[in-house]
């Protein structure tokens, strides 16, 4: 068997030593290495000491669980998508259309309002910035941008 790194993976993985070597300095990239996920769960819980939970509803915190995307709900998805895009920050959604009702599963015959809380989903879900390296002052620029956009109380409406 051949364990060897073909040229490809090899690319890759020079690629991605180079940018971790050049964005993040000895100490940080020994840190997340260190963590079980590749980076501190205290980035994930620093959105909600940011009172992020005031605006939108926060993920659980499942210690058993590496998340690889930070996904609030928020019946004002949209215009949290908005305003984080106008400031420059990134953020996606994700399956806008549910699922039952992509093309693709036409033959199940599901008709909007089949199954309310999956489409309920697809309406308020938005993944918010979170990697490695990710500042506190990045992580706080992404909560004012949302409290400027949104005001507060916004989580009551989908809870």
């Amino acid at each position: 068997m051949d364990f060897e790194l073909s040229e490809e993976q090899r690319l890759l993985k020079d690629s991605v030593e180079r940018l971790t070597t050049q964005r993040y300095d000895f100490e940080a990239r020994r840190k997340y290495m260190a963590e079980p996920e590749g980076w501190s769960r205290a980035l994930w819980a620093r959105y909600a000491e940011l009172g992020l939970g005031d605006l939108c509803t926060l993920p659980p915190d499942d210690p058993g669980h590496v998340y690889h995307m930070y996904v609030v709900r928020s019946g004002e998805r949209d215009r949290i998508a908005e305003g984080l895009r106008s400031a420059g920050i990134g953020c996606a959604t994700y399956y806008t259309t549910p699922l039952h009702l992509q093309p693709v599963f036409r033959a199940l015959a599901y008709e909007p309002g089949s199954l309310p809380e999956t489409e309920r989903a697809a309406r308020e879900t938005i993944a918010l910035p979170l990697w490695a390296g990710i500042s506190a002052a990045q992580q706080e620029e992404v909560v004012a941008t949302i409290r400027m956009n949104i005001g507060t109380g916004a989580a009551r409406e989908v809870a």
